[in-house]
């Protein structure tokens, strides 16, 4: 299962989605949609993605076409959000992990109205989708996401926790910090 690991709403066009491929086997992106909800509104904005697999690890970002974001592996209009919209990752239409309220400029881990001009990076324990309310957070620490200016954005490289088995004879894994 797939998940929004970096959200990117900075000045004018700067606007992008990163998801991630947390799981030890390729993701299929021709069932998954990018959606946005915007100024209070349904999700309507929509981004289909292509036909391609999405390996173990392996991030894909979506971005403004006027964007200044040469990380994007693909441009869309539809990322036109701002800082009151939502975003969400969806799987066969029905969305699984959300970003942002619709019609709200969001506190994030404590910081007030940080879905705009900021970065939220997802912490990197984190490996399967949920609702906003399950993310947000109201501090730093019980928040999935990292705060952080406008331009601080890692697009296309996520930090993760992933099981790699151990050299060992015993055959146990084990947890590591990787930046993919």
């Amino acid at each position: 299962v797939l998940v929004i690991s970096e959200y990117v709403e900075g000045a004018s066009y700067d606007k992008a989605i990163e998801i991630f491929n947390p799981t030890q086997a390729p993701v299929p992106l021709q069932h998954w949609t990018l959606r946005v909800a915007r100024n209070g509104g349904d999700w309507t904005g929509t981004v289909s993605f292509p036909s391609v697999d999405l390996g173990p690890g392996q991030t894909f970002v979506v971005a403004h076409p006027r964007s200044r974001f040469a990380e994007a592996n693909m441009t869309s209009s539809a990322m036109n959000f701002n800082g009151n919209d939502a975003v969400g990752l969806a799987l066969c239409d029905e969305v699984v992990d959300v970003v942002g309220v619709s019609g709200q400029e969001a506190a994030v881990a404590g910081v007030s109205k940080a879905t705009k001009d900021h970065v939220l990076e997802r912490k990197a324990g984190i490996s399967a989708p949920s609702s906003w309310a399950a993310s947000e957070g109201s501090d730093a620490d019980d928040s999935q996401w990292v705060v952080r200016n406008k331009n601080a954005h890692t697009l296309g490289v996520h930090q993760a926790l992933v099981e790699v088995p151990s050299s060992d004879r015993r055959g146990e894994t084990s947890i590591k910090r990787l930046r993919w």
